[in-house]
């Protein structure tokens, strides 16, 4: 099929979109998990994947829960020569474990991936490169705080926005969320290892711990999501929807594809739980960024000015490099 294709024509520097694979190196990362309605879920599976034609597989959630990711790191192109430098980035991501069918009527899925439909960072060379390479649905973020302890992450991120929608209303700068650590009296430093096989079963016993309350029989056929993809240290699968809109008919996409993406994490450098205490998710009821509708996120009370809090399980952090 690429002998069909033609050759993409890069700018003289390559820059915005130098060309793949990438690696990513220097990695930060803090995994929570926030309790999720499965029928929301499947609504975001059915509009950014199962609608399109070009889907090979039935995509389905495997777990009721959404996994809150924090990424601090630095990517280059692996073939670039010379290379242009390293770039910078820091972001925060909302993943859902899905389980992929071969048809509608199958009932042991075929394999299990990760499907993001709201990621924001900092970067605009990752932006740019993620949505028009991969269809990322990446978005701007301004982080005013970033962990200073990995190991008991805090953060608070803005991006660009509407409160509300109305004719008169301007896009600009708000406030979208924050995660916050309230460490308690018998705080203990976090569990560490530094292999890839050790981390995988501590991973697996933190989510099978911290997690898995009594599920439905159906939810509970998903479980093997746990021995597979985002619980999975050496490997990733991730999909997408990539697509342009079309210039012509606006309604329509000129370009349209559901992609999956292998990652594979070349070197673990260190790997830990979170550190004990309660952790919490705090969201702004941005009319424009409805991630609480979407996901069927339940607020325990709201904490002030439209700003919702949730409750949001600390899992594990690790200290890796990858490429994708």
């Amino acid at each position: 099929m690429s002998s069909e294709q033609p050759d993409y024509i890069s700018s003289p520097t390559t820059l915005p979109i130098p060309q793949g694979p990438y690696h990513f190196r220097n990695v930060d990362m803090a995994v929570f998990s926030l309790n999720a309605k499965y029928l929301k879920l499947k609504a975001i599976c059915d509009r950014y994947l199962n609608q399109s034609s070009t889907a090979e597989f039935i995509y389905r959630p495997a777990l009721p829960y959404v996994f809150v990711i924090y990424l601090g790191m630095e990517f280059q192109s692996t073939v670039e020569d010379p290379p242009i430098g390293w770039i910078p980035e820091h972001e925060v991501s909302f993943w859902i474990p899905i389980a992929a069918y071969k048809n509608r009527y199958d009932l042991t899925p075929d394999h299990f991936i990760s499907f993001s439909p709201y990621l924001f960072l900092d970067d605009y060379y990752a932006i740019v490169l993620g949505r028009e390479v991969y269809g990322f649905r990446k978005q701007q973020g301004q982080f005013t705080k970033l962990p200073s302890d990995i190991s008991a992450p805090e953060l608070d991120v803005n991006t660009v926005g509407f409160k509300n929608f109305g004719p008169d209303e301007v896009a600009k700068a708000e406030y979208l969320m924050s995660i916050k650590h309230f460490p308690d009296s018998t705080e203990q430093v976090s569990l560490q290892c530094n292999t890839k096989e050790k981390a995988r079963e501590l991973i697996i016993q933190q989510i099978t711990e911290k997690c898995l309350h009594p599920l439905t029989s159906e939810e509970k056929k998903s479980l093997d999501w746990l021995e597979h993809q985002s619980l999975d240290i050496t490997a990733k699968v991730w999909v997408f929807l990539k697509q342009f809109r079309d210039n012509v008919t606006p309604s329509k996409a000129c370009y349209q594809n559901v992609l999956e993406v292998s990652v594979t994490v070349t070197d673990l450098h260190d790997f830990g739980f979170l550190n004990n205490g309660r952790y919490e998710f705090r969201l702004n009821q941005l009319e424009s960024h409805p991630l609480a509708k979407e996901f069927g996120l339940t607020p325990k009370d709201e904490c002030q000015d439209g700003v919702q809090c949730f409750d949001l399980q600390g899992l594990y952090w690790a200290q890796f490099e990858f490429e994708v």
